[in-house]
């Protein structure tokens, strides 16, 4: 039943998909199951405004968010997210993802993986990335979340906690499903303007005052505050 659920969202069949979920919620399969069985269709699906990867981003949210709803009402949580990664396009349809770097003699991957972003050379960056995952698979995700923290003032804080999210959800899965992440977040850094920190400062108060002040913030921007303060405080407990 999974594997057709999977499928339907594929094929973007929005009311076929919504059946679907609504058997598998009846035979009492648990929403992580039902969540994870999606995440590699989360990773292939476009968010239609802007250019983020929302939907993986939402996915890794709602794992940890429905284990505080109420189970009755977590089946319509996972409709909306179901309707939502239905109707988004794909760019592909092939969940497999299984494949590998080759051999490769690079004294340092990740350094030539930064080379290659700077120079804009994506499809040479993702080669490189292949190579540094094979040897480290963790030390690999910490230099590609240090990436993502460049500059959080870009896009209001959506570099960090896109970029967060979804490393969570590789680190989650592990090889070989984690280089469709690394897939993904390849072509969303190639947006940022700079790949490396040039120089670390130390910051004007402890973490607490800092997320304290975060969170005062309002208007406009008030929900991503929010989004930046939950990435921060989940990094600080891992």
């Amino acid at each position: 039943m999974v594997k057709k659920l999977v499928d339907l969202v594929l094929q973007s069949r929005i009311e076929e998909s919504l059946a679907a979920l609504r058997e598998i919620w009846d035979s009492s399969l648990d929403h992580a199951s039902i969540l994870r069985s999606l995440e590699t269709a989360s990773l292939y699906a476009f968010n239609h405004r802007f250019p983020n990867i929302h939907v993986p981003k939402e996915l890794e949210y709602l794992l940890r968010f429905l284990d505080g709803v109420p189970e009755s009402q977590r089946i319509d949580l996972l409709e909306r997210f179901v309707e939502y990664i239905a109707w988004a396009p794909k760019y592909v349809d092939d969940s497999s993802g299984a494949y590998t770097s080759g051999a490769s003699t690079l004294n340092d991957p990740l350094d030539s993986y930064h080379d290659a972003m700077e120079r804009g050379k994506g499809m040479g960056g993702l080669f490189y990335l292949n190579e540094a995952v094979d040897r480290d698979l963790h030390g690999t995700l910490q230099a590609l979340l240090r990436i993502g923290c460049v500059d959080v003032s870009q896009s209001i804080g959506h570099f960090f906690s896109c970029t967060d999210s979804v490393l969570s959800l590789a680190s989650q899965s592990g090889l070989p499903q984690a280089r469709n992440h690394l897939f993904l977040l390849t072509m969303y850094l190639m947006q940022l303007r700079r790949f490396r920190i040039a120089e670390f400062r130390k910051p004007e108060g402890d973490l607490d005052q800092i997320l304290g002040e975060l969170v005062k913030k309002g208007g406009f921007l008030e929900y991503h505050y929010v989004i930046l303060v939950n990435g921060l405080i989940k990094r600080r407990t891992t």
